[in-house]
Order: structure tokens, then C-alpha cells, then sequence
């Protein structure tokens, strides 16, 4: 079969491609060319840090002798102390029940 020619199928043909800088293949050039990828991913990372990463400075309290005015990192350090006074006390039982009993009711 013969193709026809038509006039707009030879401007097309006879179009010069569009002359593009090339992106060098760096960390930089991949980051320009994918930018958008990296933007999808920003609310993505945001979510992690406010809720899982935030949360991690605050249970630091427990291995620390909290105190209001020096503030959860001005506060001394004493690591374990809190822990093995909770499991040597005569209410720990108790409060384990309690606390069991809240969280499955």
C-alpha cells in the first residue's frame, strides 16, 4: 500500500528535535531532574519525624531525674534507677494489674 504525503505528515516529518541540555548524571543533576519525586516524598518524611522520632524525647524522662525548671535534656542523667525502684516495690503487682486490667477494658 502506498502512503499519502499530505502536507501537515511533511512538517512533521521536517521538524528539528528540540536541542536539550543534557543533566549530568551527578547527585545534583538527579536531584533537579526528580524533584518532583523528592516533593511527594516531604510530607512523607514530616510524618515520621512529628510522630515517631518526637515522641522518642519525651520518653527519655524515664531514665532521667526529671525535673520542671532544668528541662528534659538540663535534667541528670541516672538511667535505670527509676526502673529497678518500680520493680522492687511492694505495689508492683498491683500496679501491673491495674494497668493490665485498663488496657484490655
Amino acid at each position: 500500500m502506498e502512503e499519502r504525503v499530505t502536507g501537515l505528515t511533511k512538517k512533521l516529518s521536517q521538524r528539528k528535535p528540540i536541542p536539550t541540555k543534557p543533566i549530568p548524571s551527578t547527585f545534583r543533576g538527579r536531584l533537579i531532574r526528580d524533584r518532583h519525586l523528592y516533593l511527594m516524598l516531604l510530607p512523607v518524611i514530616g510524618f515520621y519525624l512529628l510522630f515517631k522520632y518526637t515522641p522518642m524525647v519525651g520518653e527519655m524522662i524515664a531514665f532521667k531525674d526529671y525535673r520542671f525548671a532544668d528541662g528534659i535534656f538540663g535534667s541528670k542523667w541516672v538511667g535505670f534507677k527509676h526502673f529497678t525502684s518500680l520493680f522492687q516495690s511492694i505495689d508492683f503487682w498491683r500496679v501491673l494489674r491495674n494497668t493490665l486490667l485498663l488496657n484490655v477494658s
